[in-house]
């Protein structure tokens, strides 16, 4: 990781050897392992070994990389994943909580992931048991209700390899994120969990994300570091209030306490990161207050995406969606999802034919 600070991947990959022996920060045995695993064809078939199981990688400083995660002191050199990554002009968060959790607690994590997902957010989480998976499950219900099946919406983030379903008992959630989302682990297939690895994943999922909501934490849980991570990378930190005789909110009022912003619904979340949803994301000015969770689910401003399928339409007649496409270079189920944003705002009309106009 020093290393490169002051090279890029490309440069260390093609550096003579006598240079290589010479590099700050590592021993000489250390340059000579490296030399020996710049072997490309190796890589090469590695990778399509990987692409045969369905599992793609992407390493650091590769134009895929997510750019939030990219930016955290420790990003991982590489992201194994299945499934397909959401586009990212959407804004992320993540929603993380107990596994053994109360049902208020999963109530609380299905109408702020199906809020959220309504305003146009993509759900991270780690596809734990309990509070993790509702939020998974209900992400990709409104995703599918509101935008169709191929709508890519959520991110879950494993402890182990990616083609390992960890607890075994989430199976049906681990292949609906793979239909409908992507998972992703650092963690290279094969990799079994330890109680190591998910403290350690614990940073991808806050570095992925602007914020992160703790629905549900006993006083003592994993959550704490988790919300450590999320404060060094400079993410928010919303909660869910709870009951104080409930041991399963203990923790989650702790951390109100000690500052965290307390939510109970999507606007709240909307409302305090709206300087960056209106910045970033060109989501409409946010400084009123909102009355449903749905309030701020049109950008006024476009994406890149959108812009670029906006340009080419017309008001005078329709035009074949396929044809969108192929001139934008934007994937179907993609270009579908933002034109449903974009008929949401008024922008354009979607026909049953296939066929859209502005």
């Amino acid at each position: 990781m020093r290393l490169l600070d002051y090279y890029s991947v490309q440069d260390l990959w093609g550096m003579p050897s006598s240079d290589m022996r010479n590099l700050p920060y590592i021993t000489r045995e250390t340059a000579e392992s490296m030399q020996k695993r710049r072997n490309e064809d190796l890589v090469l078939s590695e990778i399509a070994a990987l692409q045969n199981k369905g599992i793609w990688v992407i390493g650091l400083g590769d134009e895929k990389y997510p750019s939030s995660l990219a930016a955290i002191s420790d990003p991982p050199m590489l992201l194994y994943g299945t499934g397909r990554m959401p586009p990212p002009s959407l804004p992320r968060i993540s929603i993380i909580g107990a596994r053994k959790c109360s049902s208020y607690g999963l109530t609380m994590s299905k109408k702020l992931a199906a809020g959220l997902t309504s305003a146009g957010f993509v759900i991270v989480s780690g596809l734990a048991l309990g509070i993790d998976a509702q939020a998974h499950k209900s992400c990709i219900d409104t995703a599918v209700e509101e935008y169709g099946e191929a709508v890519s919406s959520t991110i879950a983030v494993l402890g182990n390899g990616v083609d390992i379903c960890y607890p075994a008992e989430n199976r049906g959630e681990y292949e609906r994120v793979k239909r409908h989302g992507a998972i992703i682990s650092e963690y290279p297939p094969g990799t079994k969990p330890t109680k190591y690895s998910f403290p350690r994943r614990n940073r991808i999922i806050t570095g992925l994300s602007l914020g992160i909501i703790v629905v549900e934490a006993a006083e003592k849980s994993g959550t704490s570091l988790t919300v450590k991570l999320a404060l060094e990378q400079g993410r928010e930190v919303f909660v869910l209030p709870g009951s104080a005789l409930s041991p399963y909110s203990v923790g989650t009022n702790n951390l109100i306490k000690d500052g965290a912003i307390p939510v109970t619904g999507a606007s709240d979340v909307l409302y305090a990161l709206r300087r960056e949803l209106v910045r970033d994301f060109g989501y409409e000015d946010l400084r009123g207050e909102y009355n449903n969770d749905k309030a701020a689910k049109t950008p006024v401003n476009l994406s890149l995406e959108e812009k670029m399928l906006y340009e080419q339409l017309s008001a005078d007649e329709t035009v074949d969606i396929d044809f969108l496409t192929a001139l934008t270079g934007i994937a179907v189920p993609d270009a579908l999802y933002f034109l449903s944003k974009m008929e949401l705002a008024g922008l354009c009309e979607m026909k049953a034919n296939g066929y859209v106009r502005k």
